[in-house]
């Protein structure tokens, strides 16, 4: 029985004239390396407390990589962009949008899938929770 796998030979482990395959656990091996995904990209679905008017929910979005994020926020009343994000070192230490023109701002805290904290407006403050 042959195989039909097709071996490669990185330049930095062989050296050009070998003709030596990997062995295809190595394949695998190689395969597995590179950066750790971005903890803070991705969905990540949310409720705020302590409205008057219930409990809102709705989707949280994150892109962008390496401390220059973009993130929007989407729920029944529709998209909304959010400015001046700045994420460091677990936190959300800023950001805001607005909301019927009204400026919120946004603080919070990424522990694993959950960023926990807070939307203010007008001074009021609702916390808010969000799950990956």
């Amino acid at each position: 029985m042959s195989s039909n796998f097709n071996y490669f030979y990185p330049l930095s482990l062989h050296h050009e004239e070998s003709t030596t395959p990997l062995p295809p656990r190595f394949h695998f091996w190689l395969a597995t390396i590179g950066p750790a995904p971005d903890p803070y990209v991705g969905a990540w679905d949310y409720e705020l407390f302590n409205l008057p008017q219930g409990i809102p929910t709705g989707t949280i979005t994150i892109t962008g990589a390496d401390g220059d994020y973009m993130i929007q926020s989407e729920n029944t009343r529709g998209v909304v962009e959010w400015n001046d994000v700045a994420i460091e070192d677990g936190e959300l230490v800023s950001a805001h949008f607005d909301y019927n023109g009204t400026r919120v701002d946004v603080r919070g805290t990424f522990e694993d899938d959950t960023l926990n904290g807070n939307m203010s407006a007008q001074g009021y403050t609702f916390r808010m929770e969000a799950k990956k």
